[in-house]
C-alpha cells in the first residue's frame, strides 16, 4: 500500500472503504487506537489524536525509495514499523544533504528529493536542498529481537481475519502500554544486545532525562521521543509483554513492589492516571495494578 500525496482528495470512483484503505485510519481498532487525524487544541494549536504518530516527520527506506520510484508505504507513518526487514536496515528521518527532518509539507516526495527551500540568512530564496533520498545512509539492522518483533507486527497489521484481529490488537494494546513505562523507567543496560545505534540513541535520551528520581519529561518528548528511542521502549516492550511471567520481567525495570514505592515509577502512573492503559490484557494487568496500587504513596506524601 503506498501513500497518496498529502493533502490530495481521493479519486473520484472510490468506494468508501477503499478510500479508507489510503489513509492511516485502515489501521484504527488495531495498530491505532484512534483516528489520526488533527485537532486544534484550545491553545490554537494543532495535536495529534494518537500518541507516538508524528504528522510532521516522515520515515523511509533509501534502498525502497530507489526500488519503488519514490513511492511511500503507508506503513511507514506508523510507530509499529522501525525497520525494513528486506534490505536490513533502520528507516531513517533525516535528508542526507541538508540533515533536515523530512517533513511532508516541505519536501518533494513525488520526485524523490528534498527540495527544501534554503533557510540560511542571505540565501537565494530560489535555492533548494537537493538531496536525494536514495542516497541516504540508513544504520544496519542486525538485531534478532528486533527483527523477530518487526516480523510479526508487520503480520499484524495485515491481520484479515477475526482471530488475527483479536490477536494483533492485543499485542498493540500491550505493547504500546509497556512501551510507556520503558519510556519512564528504561536506561541502557536495559538495552544489552541492541544495535548500536539504538543504544546510542537510548543513552542519549537517558542523559537528558535521569530516571533515578523520576523520569520528567517534555511533553513533545513523551509524545513524540523519536524514532529510535520509542524503537528501544518497543524492543524493550517485547521481551516484557512475551516473557512467561510478564510482572517478573518488569521488575528489571524498577521494583514495583517496594514500600516504599521507587521514586522513579511516580511520573509513570501519573501518567496511567491521566490516561489509564486502554484494555488492559491479562499478560500485563499485573504490572498495571503494581504500579497503580504500590504507587499511592512514596515517604508518606500522595504520589
Amino acid at each position: 500500500m503506498t501513500r497518496p500525496r498529502l493533502g490530495s482528495k481521493p479519486r473520484q470512483g472510490l468506494s468508501g472503504s477503499e478510500a479508507r484503505n489510503l489513509t492511516l485510519n485502515r489501521f484504527v481498532g488495531t495498530a491505532l487506537r484512534t483516528s489520526p487525524t488533527r485537532a486544534v487544541s484550545s491553545s490554537g494549536r494543532g495535536v495529534a489524536a494518537e500518541p507516538w504518530v508524528d504528522h510532521t516527520e516522515l520515515r523511509f527506506c533509501p534502498g525502497c525509495v530507489a526500488a519503488d520510484d519514490g513511492r511511500w508505504p503507508l506503513a511507514w507513518s506508523l510507530p509499529w514499523v522501525f525497520c525494513c526487514l528486506i534490505h536490513r536496515c533502520y528507516l531513517i528521518t533525516i535528508c542526507p544533504a541538508c540533515r533536515m527532518k523530512v517533513r511532508p509539507a516541505e519536501v518533494s516526495l513525488a520526485r524523490g528529493v528534498c527540495g527544501r527551500a534554503a533557510r540560511e540568512r542571505g540565501a537565494d530564496p530560489g535555492l533548494r536542498c537537493p538531496g536525494r533520498f536514495r542516497d541516504a545512509e540508513a544504520p544496519p539492522l542486525r538485531d534478532p529481537e528486533l527483527i523477530r518483533l518487526q516480523k510479526l507486527l508487520l503480520e499484524h497489521l495485515q491481520a484479515d481475519s477475526e482471530a488475527s484481529l483479536d490477536r494483533a490488537r492485543a499485542d498493540f494494546q500491550d505493547l504500546s502500554e509497556i512501551a510507556v513505562m520503558a519510556l519512564f523507567l528504561a536506561t541502557p543496560a536495559n538495552l544489552d544486545g541492541a544495535d548500536p545505534v539504538i543504544h546510542d540513541a537510548f543513552s542519549s535520551f537517558s542523559r537528558r532525562y535521569f530516571v533515578k528520581h523520576g523520569r520528567l519529561m517534555r511533553e513533545r518528548d513523551r509524545f513524540h521521543p523519536g524514532m529510535l528511542v520509542l524503537t528501544g521502549c518497543l524492543r524493550v516492550a517485547s521481551q516484557i509483554v512475551f516473557a512467561d511471567d510478564p510482572l517478573q520481567a518488569a521488575l528489571s525495570l524498577a521494583d514495583l513492589r517496594k514500600h516504599p514505592a521507587d521514586p522513579a515509577v511516580r511520573p509513570l502512573r501519573r501518567s496511567w492516571i491521566t490516561r489509564p492503559p486502554v484494555h488492559s490484557g491479562e499478560r500485563i494487568r499485573s504490572i498495571v495494578e503494581a504500579v497503580q496500587e504500590n504507587s499511592k504513596f512514596s515517604r508518606g506524601w500522595p504520589s
